[in-house]
């Protein structure tokens, strides 16, 4: 991510770059006087790339617009010069964790921030693994749920009520700051509920799961549905930059499987343990995209047929 005053640009992977822009929020937005709200959010302006450059999408007219031209043509002129840098040095070491119910343990992490803003919680703290509109996750845990075809069971409803289960009802979010650049012991500085026990506490380092999801609880189809989340993750977990070399090369050999993500997400990459099996998974990718396969589920699909 790069920032300006009033705007930022977002990408996922080093090519595309999502344009927001912060504005005020009206309290009456149809009306011809509407009144700014006495705080900002973020909205979508636009997409740029070094080939395609700047794509405006629709603004909604009852956003404040004063300097915002301005401030897109500096931030573009910003991401000309730099977006060839990636991946950034990551800043954001104020983090918002999900608890276990019973343990008061960090269970998964559910946000992340740089600490320029007062930490916020969501009206009701809650994780999800994936777009919910992506269906490529799979398990062999919990086979029989996943072949009651009827309810459409998929995969990643039930890692979400795995989580659900294990936060329990009135689910309980911190946010703590991370010492050593997210990597160290962490700071409780706020809490989602009243809870004088968490209020200040400070966690030790091995209480925060490296890779953002906690593995080692409840029972083995539990254990076994989070090991696979987290091979099927591979490919963006290997973004982060505090990796140990052994769970970065674990990661990597989990990417072979899907080859796609690698080639959407590796620029992002801090580090590359084995540049021979990347070179590798992204000559794979080069081949299913010649193939005529131009996502993960259009191949495998295809595969299933043969």
């Amino acid at each position: 991510m790069l920032e300006t005053e009033n705007a930022r640009a977002v990408s996922t992977d080093g090519i595309n770059w999502r344009i927001q822009i912060q504005s005020e929020i009206y309290h009456t937005p149809w009306q011809e006087l509407a009144i700014p709200s006495n705080y900002d959010r973020y909205f979508m302006y636009g997409i740029w790339s070094k080939t395609d450059e700047l794509a405006k999408t629709p603004v909604h007219p009852t956003l404040y617009q004063e300097h915002v031209e301005q401030s897109v043509q500096d931030l573009v002129e910003l991401l000309t010069t730099q977006h060839e840098q990636v991946p950034f040095t990551a800043r954001d070491d104020y983090e918002c964790w999900l608890l276990d119910a019973k343990t008061y343990r960090p269970l998964v992490l559910i946000d992340s921030a740089t600490g320029d803003e007062e930490p916020v919680f969501a009206r009701v703290p809650s994780w999800y693994p994936c777009e919910h509109n992506d269906n490529s996750f799979s398990t062999t845990a919990f086979l029989a749920r996943q072949q009651n075809v009827a309810n459409s069971v998929h995969a990643k409803d039930i890692l979400s009520n795995v989580i659900k289960d294990q936060v329990g009802t009135n689910a309980t979010a911190i946010w703590v700051k991370r010492d050593d650049a997210g990597t160290g012991a962490g700071k409780i500085v706020a809490v989602n509920r009243k809870n004088s026990k968490l209020e200040n506490k400070l966690l030790a380092a091995d209480e925060f799961p490296a890779l953002g999801i906690q593995t080692t609880w409840g029972d083995s189809d539990q254990r076994l549905i989070t090991y696979d989340y987290i091979s099927w993750l591979s490919p963006v977990l290997l973004t982060l930059p505090h990796l140990s070399p052994d769970k970065r090369t674990q990661l990597e050999q989990a990417a072979q499987k899907r080859p796609f993500a690698v080639e959407k997400h590796y620029r992002l990459y801090p580090e590359i343990c084995d540049k021979a099996l990347l070179k590798k998974i992204l000559v794979e990718a080069a081949i299913r995209k010649v193939s005529g396969h131009k996502t993960e589920s259009q191949y495998n699909k295809r595969k299933q047929n043969y």
